[in-house]
């Protein structure tokens, strides 16, 4: 069976591809989001994301994937409420390990000098020893900070060995993907247009404005004010997407509502801060949702396929189904852990892949 990181003459990343890779790296990077943070090393994860982004790297090159990564890390800080710090460190991380080491790695990886798990542990070292670094220049600013080196590289092997294993037991589910064999495709094919009245250029523009606007506004009471009034303009029936999305506010209060320093109002659980924080991102949270369904609308059709920008298209097909990432992650890692408990490490994305099929089905569904 030919492998999922074997680059083939006929494979062309569209953006209906693009799309459907960058709702299911964001899924597992939710579903490891919402696991307990390491003492000590809280940055060191497992990685699970990069069972889609390795074998995207060998087979479509470092820039395209370096583009998910950062379209990834993205939306878990817009729809996730993602404190800022955390983006930046990982975003940052990953320019340097997918953008100059994702090279060198595809080069090694195609001439045959590095196999699939040399691969992924030399990703996943230059990956953390850049957080490390990253952490230590903006945060720390001390020399000791780096006696987390040893453990790390550890950790890294341990880690990338893992991936590598899960991905070549993923062989089958990757060709299906990457060859674009899968249902989801049918989808994406209604929301295509064949040209833009001058009304729906301004539309877009307007959307572009409000979706803006929304990270530029740090007060809850103008976030409650514009939450009626981008229903009114992105249609009422644009609301029920917002029933999809409803484990994205137990996220939010597992980020900002518990745990948040300030004056306790509800035993040693909750602070007036904390309290504050969830309010604010539950709203602008909401906002994005629902101004994400009216911005959509238009970016997908805006651009003709031998025009205009691909990453961009790429998002305007993939806004619509971000609501449901959340119950998809919650229901992915309930699947994954099951499986890995029972050592049953054939197929792992499997379900992740039908699930994700089955929420564009049923999406694509309520827009009828």
């Amino acid at each position: 069976m030919l492998s999922p990181t074997e680059p083939k003459p006929s494979t062309e990343l569209t953006p209906q591809l693009f799309a459907f890779c960058l709702l299911l790296a964001s899924s597992l990077q939710i579903m490891e989001n919402l696991l307990p943070k390491i003492p000590i090393f809280p940055w060191l994860r497992l990685g699970l994301a990069y069972l889609i982004l390795l074998p995207f790297l060998l087979r479509f090159g470092a820039f395209k994937t370096l583009m998910l990564f950062t379209c990834r890390n993205l939306i878990t800080l817009v729809y996730g409420g993602q404190i800022f710090s955390a983006f930046l460190i990982s975003t940052l991380s990953g320019v340097f390990s997918i953008g100059i080491v994702g090279n060198m790695v595809f080069y090694l990886y195609h001439k045959k000098v590095l196999g699939l798990i040399g691969t992924s542990v030399v990703l996943a070292c230059a990956f953390n020893l850049m957080q490390l670094v990253v952490v230590n220049f903006l945060f720390i600013r001390h020399g000791d900070f780096f006696f987390q080196v040893s453990p790390l590289l550890l950790w890294s092997l341990l880690s990338g060995s893992l991936i590598a294993f899960l991905v070549k037991k993923s062989i089958a589910d990757l060709n299906l993907l990457f060859e674009g064999k899968n249902s989801s495709a049918l989808y994406y094919q209604e929301v295509k247009k064949e040209s833009f009245s001058f009304y729906q250029r301004l539309s877009l523009l307007t959307a572009c404005g409000v979706f803006a606007s929304l990270f530029l506004i740090t007060s809850i009471q103008i976030q409650l004010i514009m939450l009626p009034v981008i229903v009114l303009m992105a249609r009422f029936k644009n609301i029920k997407i917002v029933y999809y999305a409803w484990p994205f506010y137990f996220y939010l209060a597992w980020l900002h509502l518990f745990g948040t320093d300030g004056v306790y109002i509800y035993k040693d659980w909750i602070t007036r801060e904390g309290l504050d924080r969830f309010i604010f991102f539950t709203l602008r949270t909401t906002n994005i949702i629902i101004c994400g369904q009216w911005l959509s609308r238009y970016i997908s059709g805006l651009w003709r396929k031998s025009a205009g920008s691909f990453y961009l298209k790429s998002i305007g097909y993939a806004l619509p189904l971000l609501p449901a990432l959340f119950g998809l992650s919650l229901a992915m890692g309930k699947e994954f852990f099951h499986q890995m408990r029972n050592r049953n490490f054939d197929k792992p994305l499997y379900a992740a892949i039908k699930r994700l099929e089955a929420e564009l089905g049923k999406i694509a569904g309520s827009k009828k």
